[in-house]
């Protein structure tokens, strides 16, 4: 389907207030013309951002706070402070380059250099394709060579609500990562990692995104 010929759609938020009473409304997103969807506003330092999350057969919830999004970095931190990501704007969505006290995780601290880019992703347009090179460095260092392609569009449902989005894969020779931007939103609404090795999959999916 052509992004630019989609007509907008309603889509429904849950913003969870600070007094703990929850309001849900609706919004109007479409997608941007022809140039495909552009990159999301920065979301505003002390955002929280709530996912539904499976690891295999187990699932729970995930509780983030944005300490930082500019043009060049995203960072993260989880709600109880034990985890902080770090994403680099050039190759978002793809994953964090750095992530430090992530206990629970192969490696609570590391980092993914990336380099020998080629091509752009954004604005999401149907067939934009990316490579880069990844030199990892925690438990143990790795290297990898990711190509990301932009899918196309896809209507998807997570707890959130309904989306229209535009779907990217990235995918090497260790796992697949599926990510479905809606437009206006600065975090994958979902996100699905396949891996080939261990023969697993983890997922994530937008409960709500609190503005400060």
């Amino acid at each position: 389907m052509d992004n630019h010929r989609r007509k907008p759609m309603s889509h429904k938020f849950v913003f969870f207030l600070t007094c703990a009473a929850a309001i849900s409304f609706t919004v109007g997103v479409g997608f941007a013309g022809k140039g495909g969807m552009d990159r999301p506003p920065g979301m505003a330092a002390g955002t929280k951002i709530a996912l539904a999350v499976t690891f295999d057969d187990k699932s729970g919830t995930r509780n983030l706070t944005v300490v930082e999004d500019s043009s060049a970095k995203l960072v993260i931190d989880k709600a109880d402070g034990t985890c902080r990501q770090t994403y680099d704007k050039a190759y978002f969505p793809f994953a964090s380059t750095q992530w430090e006290n992530c206990k629970g995780w192969p490696a609570p601290d590391g980092r993914r250099e990336m380099s020998a880019r080629s091509g752009e992703l954004w604005p999401l347009v149907k067939g934009n394709k990316m490579t880069f090179q990844v030199h990892g460095f925690g438990k143990k260092d790795w290297k990898n060579k990711p190509e990301c392609v932009v899918e196309g569009n896809e209507t998807i449902t997570v707890p959130a609500g309904t989306f229209e989005t535009v779907k990217v894969v990235c995918e090497d020779q260790a796992d697949k990562r599926s990510y479905w931007m809606a437009e206006g939103i600065g975090y994958p609404v979902q996100f699905i990692q396949d891996w080939k090795r261990r023969k697993g999959t983890s997922s994530e999916k937008l409960i709500s995104i609190t503005s400060p």
